[in-house]
């Protein structure tokens, strides 16, 4: 059985689960919209989620990548959200729910993950892009604190065999994390 909800980034409607068996919203969910509001268009986009349960207690973890203009219009930066077991911004993670922060691996300021996995232990685990664009960038895995406090986040980027990486999928198996992508 499948919790619903419906989850946005700025205007945009971005996913929608329904209930396994009934084909419809969950109605326990508040149906949240989870915004990053950095001061540029509303362009935020949301591009994978995870579930975990510690202690039983069911939290959703949200990444994409919020725009920022702080360096030009396709500035955007990391951006992770985590929802408590009733769909709420989970207040006792990062800023009231939500962490956003640069990779930079060029002067384009153009960052977007395009992969969330979560630790039994909290850990947030991202995989991305940096760069002027994909087939311009390096690859990113970011790793996350169980908090969500901006000073605990680690960051490395790659470029496999010296060529443009980009890092789509991820996935955890104990302290080890697996990346699937693409080299140019």
């Amino acid at each position: 059985h499948a919790a619903g909800l419906k989850l946005s980034f700025g205007s945009r409607t971005v996913f929608d689960a329904l209930t396994w068996n009934e084909w419809n919203l969950d109605p326990d969910w508040l149906q949240p919209t989870v915004g990053f509001d950095l001061g540029e268009d509303d362009r935020d986009v949301l591009t994978d989620l995870a579930v975990l349960e510690p202690g039983g207690a069911e939290r959703v973890v949200v990444a994409g990548w919020a725009r920022s203009g702080a360096i030009g219009p396709s500035d955007s930066e990391f951006a992770v959200a985590r929802l408590d077991s009733i769909g709420q911004l989970d207040a006792t993670f990062g800023d009231l729910g939500r962490l956003s922060f640069p990779v930079n691996f060029d002067s384009s300021g153009r960052d977007e993950p395009r992969a969330v996995a979560v630790r039994p232990d909290g850990w947030i685990a991202l995989a991305g892009f940096s760069g002027a664009s994909e087939n311009e960038s390096a690859g990113v895995v970011a790793l996350v604190p169980p908090d969500g406090v901006l000073a605990g986040v680690e960051t490395a980027t790659f470029r496999l065999g010296g060529h443009p990486t980009s890092f789509r999928d991820l996935a955890l198996v104990g302290d080890r994390i697996f990346v699937a992508g693409r080299i140019w």
